[in-house]
């Protein structure tokens, strides 16, 4: 500070030394009898005052310490003005630290005289940054902030200016307040979109004032966002036949994990990929697994963190029901061959099926037809109908089918026609006779005996519980023989759904037994014999 190494604040002059001569002798040179020095603190380049007591147009010598460190002695330095005063300026090379003057004397004399002064030279203003915490972590889509604080060093007070650099993309970055004073801060507020870049960016503050630009970086984390919640826009439909949709909000584009039972039963994970708007769009397969699906946990496939649905989500997948009903060919004859039922999403479904005989009233067959799968793989359902020989001739329009273990009805219209068998033939008749008076069961034998009917005209022959055996080779009834049926063969009529043909019954009399009546005549017995 005082001599001219590292510690030199100014140059120092060559010493003079000046003998005053007084008469009557020597006399000793002016004394200074204070130091104060202000200001108390300077920078690197700044001036400060000395002001001595006693010091008016005086050189000083001056012994300090530097830091609390050894006395060093600077002669011959400083030179002050006709107030006691000298500015001593500083340059960029004075030592940074304090400087204790601790004894003073005019360079002529050889007496010191004690001071205590003190001046501390600081570096040239300045000022840093700093940012408060040192890294925040964040999902795409979330904000966050910092606090940027400028610090004042050696004085410094211009305002600062700040901008940012290193945001990944898709983070905005902004300032609560911006230029900032020096010693004060502001909030630095970040933005991230849900397609910011994920990862580990480090980022700097930038500032500039006063002629200085200074920086300060920190760490922003943005980890792939998470889906926050997700829903059905149904909450079931029928296998093959409905479609549903489901909504993941902050999903868009998103690959998400699912964590779900089935019935109960936990399943392995299941991954969907969301669209732009978060949504995934399903059709339920005919093959899919009936049931209900309950979905309890969602991630992002980027995240190892499962976020939990509470309460549960849950879909149920209803068994498949017919979407439409075809028959091939339209008319078949009863006993010849069949018809071939196609039901649309049927595969391995049982029906129950709706249908008018000859336009009349529903009638309702339950668990009826069971259909296998058209081809290997296929949804759609057929079953090949034989129609038996006693069907039924006329028209059926099939109005309504389901599946057997749905409740639901599914409207179609589907018609055959059956055409009845050919004819009836009566091969026997056993017994072929009966006697008058009595009733008689009897069977026919032969082919084409569906829908029988019987009729004769024989006086005192009728008929009673007439059927067949819905196989059409026999037939079935009770003949009832009057006692006052003539005795003879009786041609008798059998009508069938193919037709009719005849046959004949033969009435027989009762034998004849001799009986004897007793009767009165005016109270005297008379024996008749009568048959």
């Amino acid at each position: 500070m005082f001599h001219r190494k590292e510690h030199s604040l100014g140059a120092l002059p060559c010493a003079l030394v000046v003998l005053f001569f007084a008469r009557g002798g020597f006399a000793q040179a002016p004394q200074p009898t204070s130091l104060s020095l202000s200001p108390a603190t300077v920078s690197q380049g700044q001036c400060y005052t000395v002001t001595v007591g006693n010091g008016a147009n005086m050189t000083l010598d001056v012994q300090y310490r530097f830091n609390n460190g050894a006395v060093q002695t600077t002669l011959g330095w400083p030179s002050l003005n006709a107030s006691g005063q000298a500015s001593i300026c500083t340059s960029s090379s004075t030592a940074v630290g304090t400087y204790t003057y601790v004894a003073i004397r005019n360079t002529l004399n050889t007496t010191w005289v004690t001071v205590s002064a003190t001046i501390t030279v600081t570096g040239p203003p300045d000022f840093s940054l700093s940012v408060s915490p040192s890294s925040r972590t964040v999902d795409q889509g979330q904000s966050t902030s910092y606090t940027v604080s400028v610090s004042a060093l050696n004085g410094f007070n211009s305002s600062v200016s700040l901008s940012v650099s290193g945001m990944p993309a898709g983070a905005s970055a902004s300032f609560t307040a911006n230029p900032v004073a020096a010693g004060g801060s502001t909030t630095l507020n970040v933005s991230t979109s849900t397609t910011a870049s994920t990862g580990s960016f480090t980022w700097t503050v930038t500032g500039t004032g006063g002629g200085l630009t200074r920086s300060s970086s920190a760490t922003l984390v943005i980890n792939p966002r998470q889906p926050t919640s997700f829903s059905f826009n149904v909450s079931q439909g029928y296998a093959g036949n409905d479609c549903y949709v489901i909504t993941v909000g902050n999903g868009a584009n998103m690959t998400v994990d699912l964590q779900y039972t089935l019935n109960g039963v936990s399943q392995p994970v299941a991954s969907v990929t969301m669209n732009a708007s978060g949504q995934w769009s399903y059709c339920l397969d005919h093959y899919n697994t009936v049931g209900t699906y309950t979905y309890t946990a969602i991630k992002n496939q980027l995240r190892s963190t499962w976020v939990t649905l509470n309460p549960a989500v849950s879909y149920r997948v209803l068994p498949p029901q017919p979407t439409s009903l075809t028959i091939s060919p339209a008319s078949v004859t009863a006993g010849q061959g069949s018809y071939r039922m196609t039901v649309g999403n049927g595969a391995g479904v049982t029906l129950d099926v709706q249908y008018k005989f000859n336009g009349g009233a529903t009638q309702t067959t339950y668990g009826w037809p069971s259909l296998v799968a058209v081809s290997s793989g296929s949804p759609n359902g057929q079953a090949d109908i034989s129609v038996g020989l006693c069907t039924k001739p006329g028209n059926y329009v099939y109005t309504a089918v389901k599946n057997t273990l749905n409740t639901p009805w599914v409207t179609v219209s589907a018609s055959v026609t059956v055409n009845p068998p050919a004819g009836p033939a009566v091969s026997s008749v056993t017994p072929n006779s009966g006697t008058s008076d009595a009733s008689v069961a009897v069977t026919m034998s032969g082919s084409n005996l569906c829908g029988v009917t019987l009729s004769t005209t024989w006086s005192g022959l009728t008929f009673s519980s007439v059927a067949d055996n819905g196989t059409g080779n026999s037939a079935s009834a009770t003949f009832n023989i009057a006692w006052s049926a003539v005795a003879g063969v009786a041609t008798v009529t059998l009508s069938a759904s193919g037709g009719s043909t005849t046959f004949a019954f033969t009435v027989t009399a009762p034998t004849m037994t001799r009986r004897k009546e007793y009767i009165y005549v005016g109270g005297k017995l008379v024996a008749t014999e009568v048959p």
